[in-house]
């Protein structure tokens, strides 16, 4: 609150702050600050000297010379000692503990992200010296290239899955995506990984971690189109005991096994009201298709032979024809068919932005 009583005429503002100009006489100074109230905020913005915009004429007279530091120094130290630094300065200690707590929260959220990029490095790295027909991308409109969708777009298997028959969106990926190629040849390809791509699931292998890929074998009118996955297990996923337990099963079963457990997610993005209704979002057995698998060191490969189901063809024949203006997610499961298990991880995923089947290599 402000006193009634009339302050005494002050001198005016320094010229630091500046000076108004008009043809109007100079308002009133502000009261006196010692007549205003400890802590109330609009008694302190009162006292305050005036931060207007200075006279451009009386600015070029009164402010110091660029290369005059004393005078520098000097105008510093008196705005920093003014009603209204020592308001700020207060309200800064009252607000301390609180930035202090959002300061510590920054750091921990850089510090994870950190750590998540450190993590998934490896993988990034294992590809970064392999070329593959598809390029890898983020988000964006470009087109023949694929990319890895946001895991909650998925739905797995809850943790109490058996007995309320619940499905929850997805956390993370077990599995990183290192890249896609389209192979093209007169014949269907069979365990690419020792044949066609060997060089490059060397390369993919060398660094340690353990290799997916997937191989899905498309009838062509003439020829045969392999459209291969790659992906690479992250640390985190061998520090989750529910899913290495599965993904050494996975490793080393046969391929009834392998076929039981091995489920495809499928979401159509982008796309006509047929392809929607044909690709639904339904999760599929793999094992309803035709598959084999092939075991290496430090990879497992999986040959999907799409032309020995007459339902799998159909679907492709119609997602061959408008695969430019598609866009489309995959995610891969290892089903868990027991409670210690749960819930379900999402094990990979991949999304096609718009692919030209026509940009193969043979």
């Amino acid at each position: 609150a402000v006193s009634s009583t009339p302050s005494p005429p002050a001198s005016p503002p320094s010229n630091s702050a500046g000076t108004l100009t008009s043809a109007a006489s100079s308002p009133p100074n502000p009261p006196d600050s010692t007549e205003v109230q400890r802590g109330d905020r609009v008694g302190q913005a009162c006292a305050a000297p005036s931060r207007l915009r200075p006279n451009p004429s009386e600015e070029a007279d009164s402010r110091p010379a660029l290369d005059d530091a004393p005078a520098l120094s000097a105008m510093a130290l008196k705005d920093a000692q003014s009603p209204y630094s020592q308001g700020h300065e207060d309200k800064e200690r009252a607000t301390s503990p609180a930035m202090d707590t959002l300061r510590s929260l920054s750091d921990a959220v850089a510090s994870a992200e950190g750590q998540a990029a450190e993590a998934s490095g490896s993988a990034a790295a294992a590809a970064c010296d392999v070329d593959f027909s598809i390029r890898f991308g983020d988000e964006g409109t470009d087109a023949n290239k694929v990319s890895e969708p946001p895991c909650e777009r998925f739905r797995v298997r809850g943790p109490r899955y058996f007995e309320d028959r619940l499905k929850v969106p997805a956390t993370c990926c077990a599995l990183r995506l290192l890249g896609a190629d389209l192979l093209f040849s007169r014949d269907k390809q069979e365990h690419v990984a020792q044949g066609a791509v060997a060089s490059k699931m060397a390369a993919l292998t060398s660094r340690g971690d353990d290799v997916l890929l997937i191989n899905f074998q498309c009838p062509q009118k003439s020829g045969a189109l392999s459209v291969l996955l790659y992906w690479a297990l992250t640390p985190q996923a061998r520090a989750d005991v529910g899913f290495m337990s599965l993904w050494a099963q996975f490793l080393q079963g046969d391929d009834a096994f392998c076929n039981a457990h091995l489920k495809l997610i499928p979401t159509v993005v982008e796309g006509n009201f047929i392809v929607r209704k044909l690709v639904g979002s339904r999760p599929a057995m793999l094992g309803g298709v035709k598959t084999r698998y092939h075991k290496g060191d430090g990879y497992v490969e999986a040959d999907v032979d799409i032309a020995a189901s007459g339902t799998a063809a159909n679907l492709w024949r119609v997602v061959e024809n408008v695969a430019k203006t598609l866009v489309i997610d995959l995610g891969f499961v290892l089903e868990a068919k027991e409670t210690h298990l749960l819930p379900e991880r999402l094990m990979s995923t991949v999304r096609f932005h718009r692919i030209d089947l026509c940009d193969t290599f043979s």
